[in-house]
């Protein structure tokens, strides 16, 4: 009966845990555009990520900074040249940039 209840005890926790709907993560986008532009999309929510916070827009171009160096991509630096945000479900967004790489 012991090894019964412990079983039953794994398994309700298990589905129990397995309902509650997990922190979506959104995972940064990034694409090449021609003219030496990207488009790089974020995340941002009212938990981790929000919008106008100006400590989470530094992490989310820290991420994006973080590529750029990873793929030797505008080695010059580069210019935002567009921010939209859009709203996916209620308060979470993605923040589409475009940018251009700075000669």
């Amino acid at each position: 009966m012991m090894r019964w209840s412990s079983l039953m005890l794994a398994v309700t926790t298990l589905a129990i845990t397995g309902c509650v709907a997990p922190h979506p993560v959104y995972t940064p986008e990034f694409e090449p555009l021609p003219g030496n532009q990207f488009r790089y999309e974020a995340g941002a929510d009212w938990l981790f990520q929000e919008l106008d916070d100006p400590d989470a827009e530094a992490r989310r171009l820290a991420k994006l900074q973080e590529y750029l160096n990873q793929n030797h991509y505008c080695l010059n630096g580069y210019t935002i040249t567009e921010r939209k945000p859009v709203v996916v479900d209620g308060s979470m967004h993605r923040i589409f940039y475009k940018g251009v790489c700075n000669r």
